[in-house]
């Protein structure tokens, strides 16, 4: 039980720490989009637009790996929390078990006590 318990509290804080990456991710997003008018802007001189268009797609590309990221960071969390779901799970049936177990010693015990038979603790 203390294992299932050591097991749940590493998860617990893998998921703070995935939640807290999470955030901080979030809120360079937020500073990135927020400081992106105010970034230098790109001259072309003449026709030459694959200057300003390759500028383009690299934002683009840079927003779309954050995205990516995101995404993965989100899915990492979600298993997180079905395995956290999953072990507290296991260790709620395994305390029913337990306790089940104590109920049925004590009932026996009583038993035991009926016909003169004590059972030490």
């Amino acid at each position: 039980m203390a294992a299932m318990r050591e097991q749940i509290a590493v998860l617990h804080e893998k998921l703070q720490e995935a939640e807290a990456a999470k955030v901080h991710t979030e809120r360079l997003l937020e500073e990135a989009r927020a400081s992106g008018p105010h970034l230098p802007a790109v001259v072309a001189f003449g026709d030459d637009e694959a200057a300003v268009n390759g500028d383009t797609n690299g934002l683009d590309t840079l927003l779309n790996e954050r995205e990516e990221l995101l995404k993965a960071r989100d899915h990492l969390i979600q298993n997180l929390m079905t395995e956290l779901k999953e072990k507290k799970t296991q260790l709620a049936r395994h305390e029913i078990e337990v306790w089940q177990g104590i109920e049925r010693r004590g009932v026996w015990k009583q038993r035991l006590s009926k016909v003169g038979i004590r059972l030490k603790d």
